[in-house]
C-alpha cells in the first residue's frame, strides 16, 4: 500500500502542470499569428506553459521544424503548405537557399513527419499602393517596385505564386512591414504584399489619405486561392470593399517521438479546444472563424492530439443537434 501511495504522488509530480511545456512558433512581432499565439499562452497559462516564439514567418516557421528546434506547434499558411508537398523540387531549391546541407532525403523525411492539428482562419491577400496610385489590378504590378515581406515569410512564396500565375514580373525587396510602408509612402517603391488575418495592426494606423488596397481578383487564379473581400472600414483609411483571395492558417506539427512531448500535446490540445469558445468572444476577430470540424485536406492528423480532436467534434456535434431539435421542433 505504501509503494502505491508513493507511486502515486510521484505520478503528481511527475505531470504536475509545470512538466506541460510547450513551444507554439508564430510570426512577426504585431502581425496575426503573434497575436493569436499570445492569447493562446495567456488563456493556458495556468495548466500549460506556452512559449511562444517569434519568426520571420511560414518559410521560417517550416525551417524551424526542419531542423527539428521545434518540438511543439507552428502556424503557417496553407498555399505554403501545399507548395512543399506539390513542388518539391522548387521548394528544395528554396530551402537551400538558407540550409546548403538540406538534402532530396531530408526534406522527404520531413514533410513525411508534418502532421495536423487544427485548420484556423483565413489570411487575406493585402496589395497595398499609394492613395494616388494609377496602378490597377496584379498584373498592373508588371516591372514595378514591389516588396513581399522578409525573407523567409510566407508572403514571399505567396507572391511567388500570384506573380507566375499571372505572369507577372516585379522587382523584389524585403523590407520589414514599417520600412516598406515608410518607402511606399515616400514613392521609393511602388506596393506592398502583405498576407494576414484582417485587420492586420501594421496598416491599423496610417493616416487618411496616405495608401488604398488594390483589388486583384482575377480569372486565372481561379482554383489556386479562395476569392476574399475586405469590407470597406476594416482599416480607418480605407473606403471601399477591395477584391482579393485569402489561403488558410493552419496549426501543424511533426510526429511526436517521446511520451513527455506527447503528453504535453495533449494537453495543450486539451485545453485550447475548451478555450475556443472564450477566444472567440473576446480574442482576435479572426477565432471567429475557426473550426476544428474542417479538416486539413491531405495531411495526418498528429497520433497524439488526433483522439482529443475526436472526441471534442463529436460532443460538439451532438451539441448542435440538440440545439436544432430545441429551435426546430
Amino acid at each position: 500500500m505504501r509503494i502505491i501511495i508513493l507511486l502515486f504522488f510521484l505520478s503528481i509530480t511527475v505531470f504536475s502542470n509545470e512538466n506541460f511545456k510547450i513551444d507554439l512558433l508564430s510570426g512577426l512581432k504585431g502581425g496575426t499569428y503573434f497575436q493569436i499565439s499570445q492569447e493562446i499562452k495567456d488563456n493556458l497559462k495556468d495548466v500549460v506553459d506556452v512559449n511562444v516564439e517569434t519568426s520571420q514567418g511560414a518559410i521560417d516557421n517550416m525551417l524551424s521544424m526542419m531542423s527539428k528546434s521545434n518540438s511543439g506547434f507552428i502556424i503557417l499558411q496553407e498555399d505554403v503548405l501545399n507548395y512543399f508537398f506539390i513542388n518539391k523540387r522548387s521548394a528544395l531549391q528554396l530551402v537551400k537557399k538558407f540550409d546548403e546541407k538540406c538534402s532530396p532525403e531530408k526534406m522527404e523525411q520531413f514533410l513525411n513527419s508534418i502532421r495536423a492539428f487544427i485548420p484556423l482562419y483565413s489570411e487575406e491577400i493585402h496589395v497595398v499602393v499609394q492613395k494616388d496610385s494609377d496602378i490597377k489590378g496584379i498584373k498592373g504590378l508588371n516591372g514595378k517596385k514591389v516588396n513581399l515581406g522578409a525573407e523567409k515569410s510566407g508572403t514571399r512564396l505567396t507572391s511567388a505564386i500570384l506573380f507566375h500565375i499571372a505572369g507577372v514580373n516585379v522587382e523584389k525587396s524585403h523590407f520589414e512591414d514599417s520600412k516598406a510602408l515608410e518607402l511606399l509612402m515616400s514613392g521609393e517603391i511602388d506596393a506592398i504584399i502583405l498576407v494576414g488575418g484582417v485587420p492586420l495592426d501594421s496598416l491599423k494606423y496610417i493616416p487618411d489619405g496616405k495608401i488604398k488596397l488594390l483589388s486583384i481578383q482575377d480569372d486565372s487564379f481561379k482554383g489556386y486561392y479562395n476569392s476574399a473581400t475586405i469590407p470597406s472600414g476594416r482599416y480607418s483609411w480605407q473606403k471601399e470593399d477591395t477584391l482579393t483571395y485569402s489561403t488558410k492558417a493552419i496549426m501543424v506539427s511533426q510526429k511526436t517521438d517521446t511520451s513527455l512531448v506527447c503528453a504535453s500535446k495533449k494537453r495543450f490540445a486539451e485545453e485550447l479546444l475548451k478555450k475556443i469558445p472564450a477566444l472567440q468572444s473576446y480574442g482576435h476577430k479572426k477565432w471567429e472563424q475557426v473550426n476544428p470540424k474542417l479538416s486539413i485536406k491531405d495531411l495526418q492528423t498528429e497520433e497524439c492530439v488526433e483522439p482529443i480532436v475526436k472526441k471534442w467534434i463529436e460532443e460538439h456535434t451532438k451539441m448542435e443537434k440538440a440545439t436544432e431539435n430545441t429551435t426546430n421542433p
